[in-house]
């Protein structure tokens, strides 16, 4: 029965991929065919098609060339931020969790005595006092967090090959937004050839079936890690083996796809929220959020306008922060079975779950804001001097300047995504190593010896009480 299930939901998959495909070709087909299409390439021709070859050697060839050196240099760009990562993780993060509380009282300071002594400003003061008292606490369990993630890292940096599935997903996702947003032209073509309010339902319906392939190719990555990070705990006297945890995967993508399948309905679900209470659970962040500290900091509290679907789908999502990884770490078919251990290992060790995910969300934000800067320079600098690279003629400063506002531009969009994928097995590590800890605990074992003694000793400590 399992394997029907597991057929099941793969041939979904497949058949996922197959509309998307279709349509995207479909709409594709439907663009070229258009008059609309005709006239635009009439029009270019003077410019392209009088002469392909001048253009190719011109703008073409220095363009491509430059797209897979962005490329190749966003990817590096992402490695050197996880070995970063790996080298001062711990550090950044609970600088950061240190200083948020005294932020928080000495703006509430700030503010009082700039609001003629508002007493309501006080209040914000006395969160800050709570949460220092609550980090006060809890600071053995949110050092392992930290700690866990630099570790995390450190794995990571030291296995390229976990790199690997990420970035064949990642193609896949490209593939798939491109596809998508093509088929949707012949999604509104028929429907409105049936009923002029069809659309209604095959619009949602489409983008399902996109977020489905998403969601699979996504899980099928991270299984992919997880099976090599778990390889990597367990294994204490060898190394890790990419072959051994594809083979591992290979063996449960049905259940994988099933993972993938339920988890869709959830996004979607998420994807209505409002900010507010749902924002911050289906982040994962509760009370440590940045996103809730910042509202507060502005005066807007929690939104009474979050959806309670949106907010309940978060809740799902958080819960089930670790079904995945059950499902790879004990070879579990049933998705549902994992949820609820999931559910479990969530609630007892719930402080050090979200440390970890505050913590990542921390060195998430940090360096998608220096990516944000060096890439926005970088592109502004190139395009400003792309002329003379492509060997153009004649180029005046506001070309330049048009040059370097397009680069930049281009540099944000496409190098963004590259050092964006490299840090996805980072968050999959840390999951594992934090589910693996808890486990050996749980069971008398002791902490892998793959981590070092004090790392050890704070598992022991945190996980014992």
């Amino acid at each position: 029965m399992a394997d029907q299930e597991d057929l099941l939901q793969l041939y979904l998959y497949r058949i996922a991929w197959g509309i998307i495909t279709g349509l995207g070709l479909i709409g594709a087909l439907m663009i070229i065919m258009s008059e609309q299409f005709q006239a635009v390439a009439e029009s270019t021709g003077g410019f392209i098609g009088s002469d392909p070859q001048a253009f190719i050697t011109t703008i073409g060839q220095p363009l491509v060339i430059t797209l897979i050196g962005l490329f190749l240099s966003a990817l590096l760009v992402g490695f050197l931020q996880v070995v970063l990562t790996a080298k001062i993780g711990e550090e950044v993060i609970l600088l950061v969790v240190w200083a948020t509380p005294f932020v928080i009282i000495a703006f509430s300071i700030f503010a009082y005595l700039q609001n003629d002594q508002d007493t309501n400003t006080l209040y914000m003061g006395l969160f800050g006092v709570g949460l220092l008292a609550f980090i006060y606490w809890a600071r053995s369990k949110i050092r392992l967090s930290a700690r866990l993630v630099e570790k995390a890292a450190e794995v990571v940096a030291s296995n390229p090959s976990m790199f690997k599935p990420q970035l064949y997903a990642g193609i896949l996702v490209v593939i798939a937004g491109n596809l998508w947003m093509l088929g949707i032209i012949p999604v509104f073509y028929f429907s409105f050839q049936v009923h002029p309010y069809l659309f209604a339902f095959t619009v949602p319906l489409h983008t399902w079936i996109y977020t489905f392939t998403l969601n699979g190719a996504r899980a099928f990555a991270d299984a992919h890690n997880i099976a090599y990070a778990h390889d990597w705990y367990s294994n204490e006297k060898g190394e890790p083996n990419y072959d051994k945890a594809s083979k591992t995967v290979s063996q449960l993508k049905g259940a994988i796809a099933r993972y993938a399948f339920l988890m869709t309905f959830v996004r979607m679900f998420k994807r209505r929220r409002s900010s507010g209470v749902s924002s911050s659970l289906s982040s994962a962040r509760g009370f440590f959020s940045l996103g809730f500290i910042t509202r507060l900091l502005s005066g807007r509290g929690l939104s009474t306008s979050a959806s309670v679907s949106s907010a309940v789908a978060g809740a799902i999502e958080y819960l089930g922060k670790y079904t995945l990884v059950i499902v790879v770490v004990k070879r579990m078919r049933s998705v549902t079975g994992a949820f609820k251990e999931s559910t479990k290992t969530v609630f007892r060790t719930f402080i050090t779950t979200a440390g970890g995910a505050v913590g990542l969300e921390i060195i998430d934000a940090l360096r998608k804001w220096l990516s944000f800067i060096l890439l926005a320079i970088a592109g502004a600098i190139y395009g400003y001097f792309f002329a003379d690279v492509a060997g153009l003629e004649n180029v005046d400063q506001t070309a330049r300047i048009i040059w370097a506002i397009i680069m930049g531009i281009i540099f944000l969009f496409i190098g963004g995504y590259p050092v964006n994928i490299m840090f996805g097995p980072v968050s999959n590590t840390f999951n594992v190593l934090l589910y693996d800890s808890y486990s050996s605990i749980a069971s008398g074992a002791k902490p892998s010896k793959k981590l070092d003694k004090k790392t050890r000793d704070l598992i022991v400590e945190v996980f014992r009480k």
